[in-house]
């Protein structure tokens, strides 16, 4: 009858005589008498099956042996877990720095952008042509100019000459006007002030005209 024993480190089923334990790769010290020792005889007798033989008894669950890799996983995860608690609790405990009262002096002053007053004086402005015409816009300076206009014609008795002074954008609103002058030439004295204006003209049988625009100063 073949008699099976178990290792007493693991307890997996062992034959008489095995020389190491095939689950736990225990060495197995068998004395030399065909008895095993006391630690080994948990016995596993096959009992005989009906004609003839013995049923193997089954095999007890071997134990599983913990992984190296899985052991060092678990001691990693429960260090950081430690670390992570210590450095909370340091944190909590500081005192934060007292923060810094905003400052309630005034902003400094700002200078507004100077306005410099005109010029009190412009260079004189000469227009001229030989037809009706729409000047382009020019500056005056001053409260006040004068107007100097000529015009020469050979046909006296049926030249006409005229102008008119907008400022600039108006069509309609004119600020100085000259029509059919009984001389060649005259000035008109403008108390318009300063600003940008332009002249129209309205002439026929002339050949040629001037208007000049001065500062009355």
């Amino acid at each position: 009858m073949q008699q099976w024993y178990q290792c007493p480190n693991c307890g997996a089923q062992l034959a008489f005589g095995t020389p190491s334990c095939p689950n736990c790769r225990t060495q197995l010290n068998w004395p030399a008498q065909q008895q095993p020792p006391p630690q080994y005889q948990q016995q596993y007798q096959q009992p005989q099956q009906p004609g003839g033989g013995y049923q193997q008894q089954p095999e007890p669950p071997k134990r599983k042996k913990k992984s190296p890799w899985l052991v060092g996983c678990l001691g990693l995860v429960g260090l950081l877990v430690l670390v992570g608690a210590i450095v909370i609790a340091a944190d909590s405990g500081s005192e934060a720095p007292p923060s810094t009262p905003p400052s309630t002096s005034a902003p400094p002053a700002t200078t507004p952008p100077s306005t410099s007053p005109p010029p009190a004086t412009f260079a004189p402005i000469t227009k001229s042509g030989t037809d009706s015409l729409t000047t382009a816009p020019f500056t005056v300076t001053t409260d006040e100019w004068i107007i100097d206009w000529s015009f020469s014609t050979s046909d006296p008795e049926f030249a006409v000459f005229g102008f008119f002074i907008y400022p600039r954008g108006e069509t309609e609103l004119y600020t100085e006007m000259v029509l059919f002058p009984e001389a060649t030439s005259g000035s008109t004295y403008s108390y318009a002030g300063p600003g940008e204006y332009y002249i129209k003209t309205n002439v026929a049988n002339i050949d040629e005209w001037e208007i000049t625009i001065k500062p009355a100063n």
